[in-house]
């Protein structure tokens, strides 16, 4: 058989072997998997949940938590009795006792003691109330501690996403330049363009590649800080679905919930502890009562005859310390008004970046609209561009010119929408929706 025979017989065997593979349930689960690999991306959602599991920063808020919860704990034990055993044993020297009666080697004391303290001028309920306070502050601020890292995954996940966005520019630049250097060149050597428009092509491409590896090692930067705060290899991301303020009303509604954000309350109770504090230290000038009683289940022969037991009623009055109580009032005061301070200034900050974010998102979803327009039209005009200089109506530096208009336009396109995106689930988490930010 001929050459050409062998040629037909080899097409018609690779077109069936082709089919077969094509209807192969295998091949459809191959090809699926090919597929899932290539699509494979982290969601929001899991990138927020993987990083809650490790970070350090709810892990020590959960720690300083607890020990103010514990804390709170052995305030209470301050007001209550205690109660312990205690045995002792005794041996004197007897050698120079001159009455005839034996001397008691050993003299064995063995009794349990019981002490209830009365009164200390009012800092035991003081301490009481500040570490309450305490350990609920510690758990709100846990709680936002949590909201804070949920926050800031946010930002980093919309880093990724907008880099990836930039890189995808930028590649579609460098391709778009190298066809327009390679149709520039074929010109250039038939002469329906000049060599100086050549040099322009080529520089133009020169700079697309230039910005692609720039995108490129941000887009690396990028995913690095994720991948570190996640604690798993992040190859991509994926896209977001856009997102409605649905739960928010107006500015009013937004200012009222961030009011109520568990670390506002927090320092709102860190203020009223520091209250306490001060009651606490002006108690140095009140009176202390303290009752006891012993049980004795054995004492010396020498005791025998006061049985038992005994009872104490003890109390004391300072008058004078050298002036220690009067600086430890004013040291809590000065505490109380940096608290209070403090409050004020977390709650301004607050409701600043709030404000920010709402007057954002209001403006944001106009400017994403219009930019999207833009870039349609700024493509649309690189193309009519494009299309005149084939024809010799427009010279190639208009439409290079056309072309970086179109490319830029379509990178501030992106980078609005995805801020717009962004800014939407960070009002969101300032008013403590964290499930309508992740939804």
């Amino acid at each position: 058989m001929g050459t050409s025979t062998w040629s037909r017989i080899l097409f018609v065997f690779t077109s069936c072997l082709w089919i077969w593979l094509s209807l192969s349930p295998a091949y459809g689960q191959l090809q699926g998997k090919v597929n899932l690999v290539n699509s494979a991306c982290i969601t929001l959602a899991d990138s927020v949940s993987a990083g809650l599991l490790i970070s350090d920063e709810i892990k020590i808020q959960k720690s300083e938590a607890a020990v103010a919860a514990e804390q709170y704990s052995a305030a209470k034990a301050s007001v209550l009795p205690t109660i312990k055993a205690s045995a002792a044993v005794l041996k004197q020297d007897n050698s120079k006792i001159t009455s005839r009666a034996e001397p008691e080697s050993y003299q064995t004391t063995a009794k349990v003691t019981l002490n209830q303290p009365l009164y200390a001028g009012g800092a035991e309920y003081a301490a009481i109330r500040k570490t309450s306070k305490q350990a609920e502050a510690g758990a709100k601020m846990a709680d936002a501690a949590r909201i804070k890292v949920i926050r800031d995954l946010t930002s980093s996940f919309f880093q990724v996403l907008s880099a990836q966005a930039e890189l995808q520019s930028s590649a579609e630049l460098r391709d778009v330049s190298k066809r327009r250097a390679k149709e520039i060149r074929a010109r250039v050597g038939i002469g329906r363009s000049r060599a100086v428009d050549g040099l322009g092509a080529d520089a133009q491409l020169a700079s697309s590649e230039a910005q692609y590896e720039s995108s490129r090692l941000a887009l690396d930067a990028a995913k690095r800080h994720l991948s570190s705060e996640i604690g798993r290899e992040v190859q991509n991301v994926c896209d977001i679905s856009p997102k409605v303020n649905g739960h928010l009303k107006d500015w009013d509604d937004v200012r009222q919930k961030v009011q109520k954000r568990p670390d506002l309350a927090a320092t709102d109770l860190a203020v009223s502890a520091a209250g306490d504090n001060v009651a606490i230290a002006r108690a140095g000038h009140q009176p202390s009562l303290e009752f006891g009683a012993n049980y004795y289940v054995k004492r010396p022969e020498t005791q025998k005859t006061y049985g038992n037991w005994d009872v104490s009623l003890s109390a004391s009055l300072p008058i004078y310390s050298g002036g220690m109580v009067g600086s430890k009032v004013n040291e809590a005061l000065a505490v109380e008004q940096k608290q209070l301070s403090i409050a004020r200034q977390l709650k301004q900050s607050a409701e600043d970046e709030a404000r920010d974010l709402w007057e954002s998102h209001v403006t944001g979803r106009t400017q994403v609209a219009s930019l999207e327009e833009a870039s349609k039209k700024s493509s649309q005009y690189y193309q009519a561009m494009a299309n005149d200089e084939r024809k010799g109506l427009a010279s190639s530096l208009e439409t290079l010119q056309a072309l970086n208009a179109s490319i830029d336009t379509l990178r501030a396109f992106q980078k609005a929408k995805l801020k717009f995106e962004e800014t939407i689930r960070q009002l969101h988490l300032v008013t403590n929706d964290v499930e309508g930010a992740l939804r």
